[in-house]
């Protein structure tokens, strides 16, 4: 064998060792199923102003049935690498979280109940110093809330596909959880969720917080609202367009997602486990 064959060989084996390597390394579609609450990263300016980053943080119905889930994800990588490494200290980076399982308002999927969630049950955040310690956001009429489902769905159809059809990419170190878009991009998370003006379109009060005073205090209180509580099933029925407390996402400056109740739900949890002891005790 001459050295130029040798040559053309060995660069066949390298290309296609190359080729193995890259189609390991290929991006996969990003994760998303009905039902799946996203949060979502922007900045007003400076580094990173043209791009939002939205991470799926799982079923809503997780939250709602256990609202001291704990940690979640880390997404310092991608977002120090959207904003920068300092993303934790900026007072222009905004982040929120909002979902809803589906807007439909006819057929078998309008009066379906999933894992506790009428249709048009929607979820969104809102900025806390503390635990739990937020006001509520004011209540909706049905029909405010049939149209915040609408454009909750737009989000989501922004945060799976880039034009509307074409499927979305993850980031390699979100575990298939996480994207980066364009602030132009359709149905992105920044059009859909305005910092300075109503987050889909009808909110009544602001779902943003951000990071200016540190993570210690850049918590989101999730927020429930139904618009119909008369459906068999229900998993909480409360008054129509009433949003009620679920739980806090909190943040540290590693990147850390966690879910954790507000006290009083812990001490609760915890009196009625130690009521439960003593009654056994007494029993023996």
């Amino acid at each position: 064998m001459n050295n130029k064959t040798l040559s053309t060989s060995a660069l066949a084996l390298v290309a296609a060792g190359g080729m193995s390597l890259f189609a390991g390394q290929a991006s996969a579609a990003v994760n998303f199923v009905p039902g799946d609450l996203l949060m979502g990263f922007q900045a007003t300016g400076g580094v990173g102003a043209g791009n939002t980053y939205v991470y799926n943080v799982g079923q809503a119905s997780n939250f709602r049935d256990n609202p001291s889930v704990g940690f979640l994800a880390n997404v310092n990588t991608d977002l120090s690498a959207t904003f920068g490494s300092d993303w934790f200290t900026r007072t222009d980076l905004y982040w929120a979280v909002g979902g809803v399982r589906t807007n439909a308002a006819f057929g078998a999927d309008a009066s379906s109940v999933v894992n506790g969630d009428p249709a048009r049950a929607i979820y969104a955040s809102k900025e806390s110093d503390g635990i739990g310690t937020s006001t509520a956001h004011s209540s909706l009429a049905v029909a405010t809330i049939n149209t915040t489902a609408t454009r909750m769905m737009d989000s989501q159809l922004g945060f799976r596909t880039t034009n509307g059809t074409t499927p979305r990419d993850a980031t390699g170190s979100s575990a298939g959880n996480g994207v980066v878009q364009g602030t132009g991009d359709i149905n992105s998370w920044s059009s859909r969720v305005p910092v300075a003006s109503a987050p889909w379109t009808t909110m009544p009060t602001s779902v943003n917080g951000n990071f200016g005073t540190g993570t210690a205090t850049a918590n989101l209180d999730l927020y429930r609202a139904l618009s119909n509580t008369s459906t068999s099933g229900v998993t909480e029925p409360t008054t129509a367009g009433v949003f009620t407390y679920q739980t806090t996402f909190t943040m540290d400056n590693l990147g850390n997602i966690n879910a954790v109740p507000e006290p009083s739900t812990t001490m609760l949890g915890g009196l009625i486990a130690a009521v439960g002891l003593l009654r056994r005790r007494r029993s023996k």
